[in-house]
């Protein structure tokens, strides 16, 4: 996410109107970039161009401080800016294409497209060295524009997604702690003499697994605070 997240300073930055029509669309960088990026790119480019694109990525990777300036402060340089570079030199390539599109749907169409016909690794070289010389420019000894930024925003990023990480903690302790008894609630439903279907269907989870979680993380008004549940009312 850090690179997503630099890739959308980077392009609010260099091309405003661009990020505006995005965001406009509902189109999050997210969406398409994370896949993407987790991937190095596999799946989204052809095979040849592809294993051009990892030769750089593994070699900035290892040597992150070989294209540094002389003086320049070494941390400032993102071992992955490869990947950014490539993102960064779609989207300004299909500028004019994304600026009609009219749903988010049909941009990401429009950039997956374009990443699936990049069949020129010399091509795809060059477009990254031009996105390079646009994004980074000159490094001066306090690091470029794009990386203070992010660092001088990263508490609020923090921030931003502690409420996420505490809910992924708490479903992950409910769906240690719900116990569901699937034969008593198929009994229930369908008679004593029944021998229901035991498998993980909607309608199984509908009938026994949602309403233990209710139960578990909703809050009535009228219980007193000792029995209320631990979690009520955060979700």
């Amino acid at each position: 996410m850090e690179d997503v997240y630099l890739l959308g300073l980077l392009l609010a930055h260099h091309d405003a109107e661009l990020w505006v029509q995005l965001q406009a669309l509902g189109l999050q960088l997210a969406s398409l970039f994370y896949g993407a990026f987790m991937r190095l790119f596999a799946f989204m480019l052809p095979p040849a161009t592809l294993f051009r694109l990892w030769d750089h990525v593994f070699a900035h990777a290892t040597r992150p401080n070989s294209l540094a300036e002389p003086g320049a402060a070494a941390e400032w340089f993102h071992p992955r800016r490869t990947l950014i570079e490539l993102a960064f030199a779609g989207l300004r390539r299909c500028r004019a294409d994304l600026l009609r599109c009219k749903s988010a749907q049909e941009a990401r169409d429009c950039l997956a497209g374009f990443f699936e016909g990049l069949y020129d690794p010399c091509g795809m070289v060059r477009l990254t060295e031009e996105a390079a010389a646009t994004l980074w420019g000159s490094a001066g000894s306090s690091g470029p524009w794009p990386f203070q930024q992010m660092k001088r925003l990263e508490p609020l990023w923090e921030q931003q997604f502690y409420q996420f990480r505490y809910q992924y903690h708490v479903v992950q302790k409910l769906v240690k702690s719900v116990k569901v008894d699937l034969d008593h609630v198929l009994r229930e439903k369908l008679g004593a003499a029944s021998h229901g279907d035991r498998r993980v269907t909607t309608r199984n989870v509908v009938d026994a697994l949602i309403p233990q979680l209710q139960r578990a993380m909703h809050m009535s008004p009228e219980q007193p605070a000792s029995k209320r549940p631990a979690y009520g009312g955060m979700l």
